[in-house]
């Protein structure tokens, strides 16, 4: 039974797009890079890259808006309210519902406080409703409600009464809250590396630095890039070994971004270095003893049949 129902109305106006920069040493980088399957191909030997990501574009600056049944009325409006999204999505907090258990909204884009859909913002979001009774008791989260803001256009979104009485709903409201970040930003929201160069299954570790955001690095492999390991964090590490032809597949995205696919509004630059582990002769040139050097060589060697088992698995390093 569907209880939200959607229409879109307004004037078109211009849309504004934007691009993108970045640099990988002295080699460009070929953007969209975005899929392991556009990763930017590091020349053979290149062991460290300097990007940025920017993943605001894409997220609406919204504006949440209560009317009357006939749209006649505006009776309140919010502009940065919601506590979820990057800041600029809207809530609007315990609305009165409707004596049949229904509610009107509009979404607009920032700045169009009349609603007459004069903005040129554009990008992904959803709408979220929370119900209380009378009593303010939360009784019922109907189904999300997923949208697009267009410049131009504004969004006129409603609940329906429903179709088997509700009690709960007489003298209850509703908390409708905006949630802009849906998909992956129109910017360059992530970024695939593949390094080249290394020899055949040989172990290394991978590392961010000079990172100014909330960052998350992963290790793809396998026959269909699965994700097989990931990191978090500002000093994001995690270490593996190269495929049969020397090569690792590398992303960095936005820190909660679990699945690599942009969905997060993080923006800023990084560094992102191989750093391949050393063999034996470096091992014995650093002073360790013989002993020494064969049992580390030894653990890498027993981790390193593990990763390639479940790299040509597809299976996810633990």
């Amino acid at each position: 039974m569907l209880l939200v129902r959607h229409r879109v109305a307004a004037a078109l106006v211009g849309l504004i797009l934007l691009g993108s920069a970045a640099r990988v040493d002295a080699v460009p980088i070929f953007e969209p890079n975005n899929t392991a399957n556009t990763a930017t191909i590091l020349p053979g030997g290149q062991l460290s890259v300097t990007d940025s990501l920017d993943a605001t574009l894409g997220r609406p600056d919204t504006i949440l808006g209560h009317y009357d049944p006939s749209f006649s009325t505006l009776h309140a409006l919010d502009d940065n309210g919601s506590p979820v999204g990057d800041g600029f999505a809207s809530q609007l907090v315990d609305v009165p519902l409707e004596a049949n258990g229904s509610a009107y909204f509009r979404v607009t884009g920032a700045d169009d406080v009349s609603f007459i859909g004069a903005h040129p913002q554009a990008g992904q979001y959803y709408l979220q409703f929370d119900l209380y009774d009378a009593s303010h008791d939360f009784f019922k989260t109907l189904s999300l409600e997923f949208d697009s803001v267009i410049p131009g256009f504004l969004d006129a979104i409603w609940i329906d009464p429903p179709a088997i009485p509700e009690p709960e709903r007489i003298g209850g409201t509703v908390t409708a809250t905006v949630y802009n970040i849906v998909g992956p930003g129109t910017g360059d929201s992530v970024d695939f590396f593949l390094f080249d160069g290394l020899a055949p299954n040989q172990s290394f570790t991978a590392a961010l630095s000079g990172v100014s955001f909330d960052a998350r690095l992963g290790l793809f492999g396998g026959p269909s890039n699965t994700l097989l390991d990931s990191s978090d964090g500002a000093a994001a590490s995690l270490s593996g070994i190269a495929d049969g032809l020397g090569r690792v597949l590398l992303a960095v995205t936005g820190a909660g971004d679990t699945d690599f696919g942009g969905v997060h509004a993080e923006q800023g630059s990084y560094t992102l270095t191989l750093v391949p582990e050393p063999s034996s002769v470096v091992l014995l040139g650093l002073g360790l003893g013989p002993a020494m050097a064969a049992l580390l060589l030894g653990r890498r060697a027993r981790r390193r049949r593990q990763f390639e088992r479940l790299q040509s698995e597809g299976r996810r390093v633990a």
